[in-house]
């Protein structure tokens, strides 16, 4: 895995064998009241996207919520970024945002 930190966006790639996904998080300083806006950034013309919206941000809501436990922190997601043509199952987007919130609380530690 490849993981790109430019706060407050911090974005992750995992590409295993013919398998790929992106996923970026803009992170907010406290919790959010509403959903955070979703971007599905571009995929090539005419190539139908393989990923539901709503699917990625639940499961990404999901990750969230698992992290914020096992880290004793609160995070708020203003912004979420995935490709919908990346490789399914929707729910390696749940370990990615897990992934991410790991990483970024280890940066904010040192």
């Amino acid at each position: 895995m490849q993981f790109i930190a430019k706060a407050p966006l911090y974005k992750i790639i995992r590409i295993t064998g013919p398998q790929h996904n992106l996923l970026g998080l803009q992170i907010a300083p406290g919790p959010m009241a509403g959903m955070p806006v979703i971007e599905a950034l571009d995929r090539p013309s005419g190539e139908p996207g393989q990923l539901v919206e709503r699917e990625v941000i639940e499961q990404v809501m999901h990750g969230v919520d698992e992290a914020s436990r096992e880290l004793n922190q609160t995070y708020g997601i203003e912004k979420i970024q995935y490709i919908s043509t990346d490789s399914p199952p929707v729910e390696v987007y749940r370990y990615l945002a897990i992934e991410i919130l790991r990483r970024v609380a280890v940066v904010e530690v040192t």
